[in-house]
């Protein structure tokens, strides 16, 4: 299927964090399971690993526009970074199966910088976004909770994670 350039820019939209020492930075898509590690080396970028199993779903409009469909299983929806580590908090939801929820997980995969899943981290309540913070080895978590005309944001701790 051809796509325009914004249409491509809406399927693969995700989020881009660097490795603290600059070496390295990771992209995950926030459509699908796409996790891609780079290096920086001499001005070059040089591919460490692509990981996917799955690519997003959606349906070409007649304006040459798209739209996810509502089947589409959500990938990636924040990730974190240390010198040793990727964390990232994966959804794996439609928002048919939980439209309410499908951009929240309880899943972070803990990834070496070269590709290899190290752990699967559950946590005990949905996550929105995660931090990480490797000297106290804690994580934190936003979550939310929306009533009919009211939004509890929280901020979650989880002590000795890491």
């Amino acid at each position: 299927v051809e796509l325009n350039p914004i249409s491509k820019f809406l399927l693969f939209q995700g989020d881009i964090m660097m490795k603290p020492d600059n070496a390295k930075f990771v992209y995950a898509s926030t459509r699908c399971d796409l996790l891609k590690i780079v290096a920086i080396e001499n001005n070059s970028l040089k591919e460490i690993i692509t990981l996917n199993t799955y690519f997003p779903k959606f349906k070409k409009e007649s304006d040459d526009n798209i739209a996810i469909l509502k089947e589409n299983v959500n990938g990636f929806i924040s990730l974190a970074t240390t010198d040793n580590y990727i964390y990232a908090l994966y959804s794996g939801r439609s928002e048919i199966q939980d439209s309410a929820t499908h951009y929240f997980s309880q899943y972070i995969y803990v990834i070496d910088w070269n590709g290899k899943l190290i752990k699967k981290m559950i946590l005990d309540k949905d996550a929105w976004q995660i931090c990480i913070d490797e000297k106290s080895k804690r994580i934190y978590t936003i979550h939310y909770e929306m009533e009919e005309y009211d939004t509890t944001v929280q901020l979650l701790v989880y002590d000795d994670v890491l």
